[in-house]
């Protein structure tokens, strides 16, 4: 038997709220993300941030100890000697530091194995100490100045912070005591209420689960580049939770993707002028690529990527129209291919067939402010070289024409992207190294924008919808309510954003070889959703098999039990599957939890979810049509 449980016992710090008529079954969330530290010589090299000399300042951070047998560097601006956040060897308390002052001890001591949100204040020459929202001290000494220069996390001159790091924020402005309690009980939220965007000075939320970039979401271009720091998954409150964030996702297999001057990309009948205007993001990072009086093809960038045989990849770059240019194309050797866009209104102009080159499997532009355009085209790869070439052309379509360029003409670029499909279409920008494999992007400050500025393309995040990466779920904690025997109805509304790298990924499930389990499957190419019952006979299900099931796309996907007759599994109002053989007369039950976007210990669902339902009797099929007409026009616009 479960535990019976009151409308007053609520997991602390909850994420999903019940819209039950019971109301207490509440869902914690297990998608927080942080960088691990290993206290050896793990550290985050970040740049320069502006002087904040003797003024007011905020700094805030997640930091999960793991003992004191050493000294943890936390965070520093320059050496030492303008700003150190340190713990003291073998007792943990935290304290600030610089030549000016020396220590600034807070007198509270971290206690080890457990998150903590530690945010300092300086206001005049009061030295604040918040530990998870609560003033704990506030020391009167020397305001000691800090002057520009990098920082550094996780080190402090030669003491390495040894444990898990997340969320890291810094403020040119002294928070009040409600300001800091508004972050530590809101962890999602950016900047707290009454205090302006241009106050938050550097971001980092290190949300972004793989690669060797943070992130930096203050519009400041702070980004920190990981050394040894690796990413842990599934953490629970009170981090932030991707779950209810916003984000883009993608990967890029170009480096310098913002930094076209770099010997990286090859030019051809062109010259480069870095950082001429703003970019559709607003920063100062757009390049001028301007033709040479060379009688020739004009490329302004060009660049080989490895690519893998079969997968879809697609190609992007922003563009804007500047003096004498009117398109731009986009040459694919693997497969000869070419297309061609107008500058002037975005509009595809054809791939020249005539002379030998084919057209991408799918092309297209998007039309951003100011100007700027974002050109794509996707093809499956045929070899294992993938090329990015992008030309300029002075008439719509003069691909195949070489012209003497006059030395002035020019258009601006930003923003390169090349990236397998799969990992999703968003632009992910790139330094020094190409990220290669799937990073999150979490909205930033700018409602519609990921935390480097770049527009969210789609609409991520639905209605109602937790996202889900394949590293985070939800628990909804047990109790009597729980407890179905004769009868039960398991939906939701579930969009992937792969196919399943398991065999079965959970939607639903209070697993143990006993109660129920609704998952997404992929077996022998046949794709669907699977309503499992478990009772005194074992296991019997209902495969709901739809070759149509896409990839980013919403469907209402229901199971049902009925108490010993039939399990029929729904898919968008239409039943699909039907087993009425060996049915159990009852489930069995157990004490565990729910769990929504998992099941086992690693059936992790990378999809999102909305409106995930259990009721406790079987759903008629006219009640099922009903519920998803009631959705239909949110999740699927029809």
């Amino acid at each position: 038997m479960a535990v019976t449980t009151t409308q007053t016992n609520k997991p602390f710090n909850p994420r999903g709220n019940d819209q039950s008529p019971k109301g207490y079954n509440r869902a914690a969330l297990y998608s927080g993300k942080a960088l691990d530290f290993d206290g050896v010589n793990d550290r985050l090299d970040g740049g320069s941030i502006d002087a904040l000399g003797t003024g007011d300042f905020s700094y805030s951070v997640y930091f999960n100890p793991d003992g004191f047998s050493t000294y943890h560097g936390l965070f520093a601006i320059g050496t030492i000697y303008n700003f150190g956040l340190l713990t003291k060897q073998t007792t943990g308390e935290i304290y600030a530091y610089s030549t000016t002052t020396g220590n600034i001890d807070s007198g509270y001591l971290l206690k080890d194995g457990e998150w903590q949100n530690i945010t300092f204040v300086r206001s005049g020459t009061s030295h604040k100490f918040y530990i998870n929202g609560v003033l704990f001290s506030d020391i009167t000494d020397t305001a000691f100045s800090v002057s520009a220069d990098n920082y550094k996390i996780g080190q402090v001159t030669s003491f390495f912070a040894n444990g898990q790091y997340s969320n890291a924020r810094l403020f040119n402005t002294a928070l009040t005591a409600t300001q800091v309690a508004d972050l530590y009980n809101n962890p999602e939220k950016v900047v707290p209420t009454g205090v302006d965007n241009t106050a938050l000075k550097l971001w980092l939320p290190m949300q972004e689960g793989a690669g060797t970039t943070a992130y930096d979401g203050s519009g400041n271009g702070n980004h920190g580049t990981i050394s040894g720091a690796t990413y842990v998954h599934g953490i629970g409150a009170p981090v932030s939770q991707t779950a209810v964030i916003d984000w883009n996702k993608g990967s890029n297999l170009a480096a310098y993707s913002e930094q076209f001057d770099n010997a990286y990309w090859g030019k051809s009948g062109t010259t480069i002028v870095a950082n001429q205007i703003a970019a559709p993001n607003g920063t100062l990072t757009a390049d001028k690529s301007i033709v040479s009086a060379t009688n020739q093809y004009h490329d302004s960038l060009s660049r080989s990527v490895s690519t893998t045989i079969g997968v879809v990849y697609e190609t992007s770059i922003f563009a804007k129209k500047g003096v004498g240019i009117n398109g731009i194309y986009y040459y694919q050797g693997n497969g000869s291919r070419v297309a061609k866009w107008n500058l002037n209104n975005g509009s595809y102009v054809g791939h020249a067939p005539t002379d030998g080159y084919n057209a991408f499997d799918s092309y297209g532009s998007e039309t951003l402010a100011n100007g700027w355009y974002r050109f794509w085209a996707r093809y499956t790869a045929s070899g294992t070289t993938g090329n990015f070439t992008i030309g300029i052309m002075t008439t719509a379509d003069d691909r195949v024409i070489p012209y003497t360029g006059n030395g002035t003409d020019f258009l601006y670029l930003w923003g390169a992207s090349y990236h397998p499909v799969a990992d999703g279409v968003s632009y992910i920008p790139t330094f020094a190294t190409a990220q290669t494999s799937p990073v999150l992007l979490p909205q930033g400050l700018t409602s519609g924008r990921d935390i480097t500025g770049v527009n969210l393309f789609e609409n991520v995040r639905k209605q109602g919808a937790l996202n889900l990466d394949g590293n985070s779920w939800a628990e909804v904690h047990d109790n009597a309510s729980l407890d179905l025997t004769t009868a039960v109805t398991l939906e939701a509304w579930v969009k992937l954003n792969e196919t399943p790298v398991n065999t079965d990924s959970g939607i639903l499930s209070k697993y143990s070889s006993s109660s129920f389990l609704f998952t997404y499957r992929e077996v022998s190419g046949q794709t669907g959703f699977a309503c499992y019952i478990y009772g005194s006979g074992g296991l019997v299900s209902s495969y709901a098999t739809n070759s149509q099931i896409n990839v980013g796309e919403y469907y209402h996907a229901v199971g049902v039990y009925d108490g010993g007759n039939s399990i029929t599994t729904y898919l968008n109002g239409v039943q699909v599957s039907q087993n009425t053989t060996s049915i159990p007369s009852s489930m069995t039950t157990n004490a565990l939890d729910v769990e929504i976007g998992k099941w086992d210990t690693n059936k992790i669902t990378n999809a999102s979810i909305a409106q995930p339902r259990i009721y406790n009797r079987a759903l008629t099929a006219e009640e099922v049509q009903r519920s998803y007409d009631s959705g239909k026009n949110i999740f699927t616009n029809s």
